[in-house]
This record gives structure tokens, sequence and C-alpha cells, in this order.
């Protein structure tokens, strides 16, 4: 059926207005269905623009430079259909995030949140209370337990009830290593103090996240990092909160249309963490290397199919020393070796910060009595490949890393410590124990005092 061009006109109008008046009717909170009714109308104009050159196409169809022209024109005109779809869709958004920033803060939604963005209570004391700065990673955080059985409540009651009038401040997330501790705390003591500091050590990650840019297993979320240089300290690599383009920059974009391209052509580049382990790794020493074939007695303590309690072992990455066990391999990995220095440094400069800050500083960790008890040294087999590990490499290894830093060990005694079988972060009734234990030797040492 073909038709008029005034049957055209007539009927777009009829509709626009019809469309106009249903807007009018339709609430202001239903934004999404006042952007169709916008797009219908979008949609009018185009089909009324379209018969109109259709029919002087066909009036001068004999006329290339018309011909040329109306193909011009139709161009135009999708592409202003498509940026006015796009306007009016919001999509992509001018406001969109173009960047990821390296570090991070806490990383859970928890009702008690401080100044810094750490899971903790605000950072309010008296000038007469005694600051404890705790730091750490996600022993720290306890996303696991009530806030009244996290390591900070714990302490701050088990001090008090000593008779000394206690504030403690907490900073610490899942996945941190000494190098994120580090950035924050000229951020804390800008603005606050502290009497004292302890950091709740955590070897089994600490050292491996101290060595790579990126959060475990591979290629994660960015983080500083830092590196030796001639046995010096140097970086980090990236501030915390530094900013990390992946995308084209909005603010060059004029149009909707040239923001959707830009996001197509750096569609590759949104994760700009991609490779950057094996880019790092390059300047590293040598990783652990397993053996391929063993005549020894196999222990299969790290198949994942005969120990599903072990739910991180399938992703651990072995090859390049990522991992939770690289602290125990024997002989000792030249990349082992190097992370063991970094980290006494990084922790040797949280020293001297909290030192110039008039804040004693302290390392502790907490360990149950079944893995210091443990001395054997077992072949374990994973992915095809042979492991010499022992529980008692590991501990020999944290002498070195925390030479020169005071240093307090705190048992775990009692039995069912972990938050779940699958969860070895502690309990609130760990924390509860090993708080007040800890308190204990604070006290006694004077490192807490009034």
């Amino acid at each position: 059926m073909t038709w008029s061009l005034s049957r055209s006109l007539f009927i777009s109008i009829v509709v626009w207005f019809a469309v106009e008046a249903t807007k009018g009717l339709i609430d202001d909170t239903s934004k999404l269905l006042l952007m169709a009714m916008g797009g219908i109308q979008l949609l009018v104009v185009m089909y009324f623009l379209l018969v109109l050159l259709s029919g002087i196409v066909k009036k001068w169809k004999d006329h290339k430079a018309l011909n040329y022209g109306f193909s011009i024109a139709l161009t135009v005109i999708l592409l202003i259909f498509i940026e006015g779809t796009l306007r009016v869709l919001d999509k992509p958004s001018w406001s969109a995030k173009n960047y990821k920033e390296a570090g991070w803060r806490t990383s859970r939604l928890f009702e008690q949140i401080n100044e810094l963005g750490f899971r903790g209570q605000k950072i309010i004391y008296s000038k007469d209370d005694y600051v404890v700065l705790l730091v750490g990673d996600s022993q720290v955080e306890a996303s696991g337990v009530e806030w009244e059985q996290s390591p900070g409540p714990a302490l701050e009651r088990a001090l008090n009830s000593k008779g000394l009038k206690t504030k403690v401040v907490t900073i610490g997330s899942g996945g941190w290593g000494n190098d994120q501790q580090l950035l924050v705390l000229p951020e804390y003591f800008r603005k606050y103090r502290a009497d004292a500091v302890v950091v709740w050590q955590t070897i089994e990650n600490d050292v491996m996240n101290n060595i790579f840019p990126t959060h475990w297993p591979m290629d994660g979320p960015i983080k500083p990092t830092f590196w030796l240089e001639e046995g010096e300290l140097r970086g980090p690599n990236v501030q915390m909160g530094e900013k990390i383009s992946y995308i084209g920059s909005n603010e060059n974009a004029m149009f909707k249309l040239q923001l959707l391209i830009n996001r197509v052509l750096y569609l590759k580049n949104r994760n700009p963490e991609k490779g950057m382990d094996a880019s790092w790794e390059a300047k590293l020493p040598f990783s652990y290397q397993p053996q391929k074939s063993t005549t020894e007695n196999v222990s299969y303590d790290w198949d994942p199919e005969k120990h599903p309690e072990h739910t991180y072992i399938p992703f651990e990455n072995m090859e390049n020393g990522k991992n939770h066990r690289h602290l125990g391999m024997i002989p000792m990995s030249p990349r082992t070796e190097y992370g063991i220095k970094l980290t006494n440094l990084i922790l040797g400069r949280m020293e001297t910060l909290c030192v110039k800050n008039n804040a004693t500083f302290s390392v502790f960790y907490a360990e149950h009595a079944k893995y210091t008890i443990d001395t054997t040294t077992k072949v374990q087999h994973w992915k095809g490949g042979y492991y010499r590990h022992s529980l008692k490499r590991q501990f020999v290894n944290r002498q070195f890393i925390n030479r020169g830093l005071d240093t307090i060990a705190i048992p775990i005694t009692i039995a069912d410590w972990k938050v779940s079988a699958t969860d070895e972060h502690l309990n609130g009734n760990a924390n509860v124990q090993v708080m007040q234990d800890l308190a204990d030797v604070l006290f006694k040492r004077q490192l807490v005092n009034d």
C-alpha cells in the first residue's frame, strides 16, 4: 500500500500528540516508561522524514546527485536516531566509571565502618584514653563473626577490664598484605594518635601478598606493591586509591555514539590487571620447582577431592609461589627468600613510622597447637607435581620475617576455633580468647600501660 505525503503527515501528527497526551498522564517517577514514549515520538519523526525523502528520490530517481544526497541524508538520519535513542536511554552513561582504584578498604558492608573505611567503631577517644591501633587483614576485619566478638571490641574489653581506659581502633581488610597496611598508617597518624600499634600477622598469605601487584590467586584486584632493589626497599608502584584508567576518557566524548564506540574499542582494556602478575614476575627471582616424580611416600592432603574442606586449594598458584604454602617448601626458593626479606623491611618501616609518632610497635600471631607440633616433612602431590613441604620450615621462616621486631605468639587454646569447616578464620569465641591473652601479654610487658 502506497501512502501519500499528506496521509503520512496526518498519521505522524496524530500519533505524536497521542503519545504526548499519554505522557501527561504518566507519573514523573515512571522514568523508564517516559523514556519509551520519547522513543516512540522520535520514531514517528524518523518515519515521516523517510517517507518525505523516499518521495523525493522517486521523483528525481534519474538524478545521481540527488541519489547520493539521499544516501547521505539517510545515513545522517540513522545516526541522529541512534544518538537520540542512546540519549533517551542514557546509555552509556556519561558518569560511568572508566578506571579502577589501586588497593581497597573494607571488602563488605558492615554496620560499623570507621572514618578510614574499615570495619570498626568510630575513631573517638579522649585525651586520657590509651589508644591501641590493631592492624591486620581478614583476621582483623573478621567478617564471619558478630561485631561484639570481633578482635577490636574483644581487645578493648580485655584491656578495660584491667582498669586501663582503652580505645581500640581497627585497620584491616580481607586480602591485605603488609604493603597496604604500611600505606594507610600515615593517613591514620595525620588525623589521629596511637599509643600502641599491634599488627596481627598471618604469614601464610602476608608474604605472597607483599610479593605480587595483584590479589590472589592471579591478576586479581590491583594493589600497591613494594620491591627490593639491591637489598633496599623501593616503591610502591602505585598509591592507595590511585586511579588506573582502562577505557577512553568520557571527557573527550561529545556524543553518546562516540562514547559507545570508545567503550567497544577499549573493551579489551577493561581489566588492566590482566597480565600484571606475569610482567611483575619477570623481575622476581625464580619460584619453587616441584619434582616430576618421586620414590618417597606421597601425601594427598592437598587433593581437593579428598579434602573438600580446603576450598581454596584448587585455586592455589603453585607455579609462581602465589599460594598459602610457599613458606614451607623445601628447599626454599629464591622467590620465597626474596619475599621474606621484603616483608621484614616493610614491617621495619612500619615500626619506624610508629615510633616516630610516639607509638610502640608489636607483631603478634595466633596459631593452634596442632600446627606447631607437626615437625614432619611430607611430599605433597598437586596437579602432577611433587612438593616437599614442612610446617616447621614455615615457622623457622617466620623468625626471619620478624627479625629485629617485637613479636608475640598467642596460642589458640580452645578446641572449636574455626568459623566453619571450610573457613579457618577465628570464630567469635577464639577471637575473645586470643584477644584476652594478647591483652595479658601487652599489659605484663608494659607495651600497653597507663
